[in-house]
């Protein structure tokens, strides 16, 4: 999710708790911020069971390409990006499981932001040949839709997510069968959040193939994962944690460990540490107005808004630099669209060959290859 991350409990005087003050001060501030504080906002983040899914198949891929690119990191990146893109000119259904025709027309629209004239040559399909929103269900055997829309608030689906390009089609990963979903927009099918445009936006920029910008190698967030050296744990009446009577803060991991998120600390750092490759370029300079990346509060980076990665509003369209990634990434060019898909033929039969005794990387492998050459212009 990209909306505000954080309650209020982080802003005003929290903000600058680490001014010298007194304890009794700090005491009586923090009494003001558990009686004003509100529930927390769920952030973007995998499911856990899926995530660890993800995180098998990313760390076999990786070994693979490691050894295909023969110690060039680079290109290594490159292969990666590569077997999550779907061929350039290619349809990709998009179908619905709950919620109504109204809350699909506003994705459909917002969506479309990236199959823009002169930005990604590639057609989003919501809706079938007499015009109907496409709809999926569980106990699917065929795709439906390559993208599968729910809006679940449940612990195995809840939040805000995608998986990333084809692994939507991926039946190796948790979320890539045709009857599982791949998609969540919690609660879209009642009342919208407040930036619902920016998070679709970003979901389906996941679903294109495009990763999160603040995990860019280039990025140097400088995140403050860990405590105040000190820190005792202090909660509001939601169970939230808190700066601590002395002003100091909680880090990243106490602070998502608690409510409303409950993360685990694999999930943190699944969310929010560096990648190898930058969803602005494949692997190139990092965009903090990029639609992939975050709306982070200050007060989560160890240089609080002189870090690289703060800005002070969140973004609800595409930047620059992402109007130039999805260009590149499909382009309208058939010359240039060909040469992709010869690459990236490429890449996965040499992956085939050195993943040969790894039967779940194998089967990745050819799910994706089939639908390419199923799909392509």
């Amino acid at each position: 999710m990209r909306n505000r991350m954080f309650v209020t409990m982080l802003l005003g005087s929290a903000a600058i708790a680490g001014c010298n003050r007194e304890a009794s001060n700090q005491a009586a501030t923090n009494e003001a911020q558990t009686a004003d504080a509100t529930p927390g906002q769920i952030l973007e983040g995998y499911p856990t069971a899926i995530a660890n899914s993800l995180d098998q198949h990313r760390r076999r891929l990786a070994e693979a390409t490691d050894r295909v690119a023969r110690g060039n990191r680079s290109l290594s990146s490159v292969i990666r990006v590569r077997q999550y893109r779907w061929a350039a000119g290619s349809v990709v259904r998009v179908a619905f499981r709950g919620g109504d025709p109204a809350a699909y027309a506003r994705i459909e629209q917002a969506a479309q932001q990236w199959t823009q004239p002169g930005l990604a040559h590639i057609t989003l399909s919501f809706r079938d040949e007499a015009g109907r929103f496409r709809q999926w269900t569980p106990q699917d055997r065929e795709f439906a839709g390559e993208i599968r829309i729910g809006f679940l608030n449940d612990d195995a689906n809840g939040g805000y997510w995608s998986l990333v390009g084809l692994d939507s089609i991926d039946p190796t990963i948790l979320g890539g069968a045709a009857g599982q979903q791949s998609m969540n927009f919690e609660g879209f099918d009642g009342t919208l959040p407040t930036n619902w445009q920016g998070t679709v936006i970003h979901e389906f920029g996941h679903a294109l193939g495009f990763e999160h910008e603040h995990q860019s190698p280039a990025a140097a967030c400088g995140f403050r994962f860990d405590d105040d050296p000190g820190y005792v744990h202090t909660r509001d009446r939601f169970g939230q944690f808190i700066n601590d009577s002395r002003g100091r803060r909680p880090g990243l991991y106490t602070l998502l460990g608690g409510p409303p998120n409950e993360w685990e600390r694999a999930q943190v750092d699944y969310n929010l540490k560096q990648l190898q490759a930058s969803s602005a370029y494949e692997v190139g300079p990092y965009d903090r107005l990029s639609i992939m990346e975050y709306f982070f509060e200050a007060s989560m980076f160890a240089r609080g808004a002189q870090s690289p990665c703060y800005i002070d509003r969140e973004s609800n369209t595409l930047s620059a630099q992402d109007r130039i990634a999805a260009a590149r990434a499909y382009p309208a060019s058939p010359a240039r669209a060909q040469q992709i898909e010869v690459r990236t033929d490429a890449d996965t039969r040499a992956l085939a060959r050195t993943a040969v005794a790894d039967r779940a990387l194998t089967a990745s492998l050819e799910a994706r290859a089939d639908f390419r050459e199923r799909t392509s212009d």
